[in-house]
C-alpha cells in the first residue's frame, strides 16, 4: 500500500522461508472504509497447487482435509444448480465453457505452478478455473472502475515477480475498496 493510504500490520508469522503471513488493518480514508486484511506471501517454487472440483454436499474444509492441502479456498461463481459457471478444466478435461462475464482464469501447470491470466490468453490449459474481475489489473491499475455497494469478507489471489500471494478480507469490503488497497 501507499504509505499515505495509513496502514499498520498487527501480526507477522514467517515460516522459514516458504511463507510470511501479515495482518494488515488500512484506515478509513475519503475513497473507502477501514479494512483489515490477512495476506499469505508465498514463495512460487513453495507452492504446489491443484484445482479441486467439489461435490454438492462438500464444503470447503472437507475438500481441503480429503486432499491434505495446507491451505484451501473457495473461487470462482456457481450457477443456482451449483455448476461452475464460466471456464472449468481439471487434468487437461474441460467440464464447463467460458462464460463472457468473466475476464481472468486461474491457471495451474502440470507442476502445480499459478498463473493468473487474462482468459483469452490461456490457450489450452492443463487446469484453469475462470474467474474475475481482475482487480488489479496486468500493469498495476485499479481492475475495478465503479464503487459497488456490496461489503462483503472476500478472498482474492494475487500474484508479483518473487510471490503467490493468497488473501481476505477480514473485515466486509467493496470490491472497488479492495483493488484500490491492492494497487
Amino acid at each position: 500500500a501507499r504509505a499515505d493510504d495509513g496502514f499498520s500490520v498487527d501480526g507477522q508469522y514467517v515460516d522459514r522461508g516458504f511463507s510470511i503471513v501479515r495482518q494488515v488493518t488500512f484506515a478509513r480514508t475519503n475513497d473507502r472504509d477501514a479494512a483489515q486484511l490477512t495476506f499469505a506471501l508465498v514463495a512460487p517454487n513453495a507452492l504446489k497447487a491443484s484445482i479441486v472440483q467439489a461435490t454438492r454436499n462438500q464444503s470447503l474444509w472437507q475438500v481441503a482435509t480429503q486432499q491434505r492441502a495446507l491451505l484451501g479456498i473457495n473461487g470462482g461463481f456457481f450457477n443456482r444448480d451449483f455448476s461452475y459457471s464460466g471456464l472449468l478444466v481439471i487434468n487437461g478435461q474441460q467440464i464447463t465453457p467460458q462464460n463472457s462475464l468473466y475476464d481472468g482464469a486461474v491457471v495451474i501447470d502440470a507442476d502445480g505452478k499459478i498463473q493468473l491470466q487474462r482468459i483469452g490468453e490461456i490457450g489450452s490449459p492443463q487446469n484453469a478455473m475462470q474467474t474475475g474481475p481482475f482487480l488489479v489489473a496486468p500493469g498495476g491499475t485499479s481492475g475495478i472502475k465503479v464503487e459497488d455497494r456490496g461489503h462483503y469478507a472476500r478472498s482474492f489471489i494475487a500474484q508479483s515477480d518473487d510471490a503467490i500471494i493468497v488473501g481476505m478480507a477480514i473485515t466486509g469490503v467493496t470490491l472497488y475498496a479492495l483493488a484500490n488497497i491492492l494497487v
